[in-house]
């Protein structure tokens, strides 16, 4: 179920800056424990013999996801919030230069695959051009399809501060 936890992630995505905005109700709590809550329920999904299952990650969750197990991503100070119906991602990008990343994402379901939207993003002040967000989009939907072998999304739901999956393992 790796495609699931990139999926929460990949509609999850990056950190704050004064000017690329934060999330407004202040930082997203990290804990390991948050952490390995997400990852026991994506490997409960994984040994399950049942082909339905619904995954449901936190804000904090999705955060401490991140700052966890993935601490080998040029992405740090990652801060994930699900807010009607669009998942907010903050970060800071550190790779040559430490760039700050304000994003805004939306999911949905067509034909039992995830397609994602970037719907704006700044990133160090400056906006990101539509034909920008579009490719990039258009990028991690196409990953997402290669990646999301043996499983049907149903239903991908966005509340405050929850995203809800449902899906079906094919063979």
């Amino acid at each position: 179920m790796a495609t699931l936890a990139m999926i929460l992630l990949v509609t999850s995505g990056c950190n704050a800056s004064d000017c690329a905005g934060s999330p407004q109700d202040g930082a997203v709590r990290v804990s390991q424990q948050a952490a390995q809550r997400l990852q026991a329920r994506i490997d409960q999904v994984n040994s399950s013999s049942r082909p339905d299952f619904t995954l449901e990650a936190t804000d904090e969750e999705v955060t401490s996801y991140l700052a966890v197990y993935l601490q080998q991503s040029p992405l740090t100070d990652a801060q994930v919030r699900f807010v009607g119906g669009k998942v907010q991602v903050f970060a800071t990008v550190a790779q040559l230069l430490n760039l700050s990343v304000a994003s805004v994402w939306s999911a949905q379901v067509d034909a039992g695959q995830v397609r994602i939207k970037l719907e704006s993003a700044t990133v160090s002040c400056i906006p990101v051009p539509p034909q920008l967000l579009e490719s990039v989009s258009a990028t991690l939907n196409q990953m997402i399809v290669e990646s999301q072998v043996n499983v049907q999304v149903k239903d991908i739901r966005i509340d405050l501060g929850k995203i809800t999956v449902t899906a079906s393992k094919t063979k």
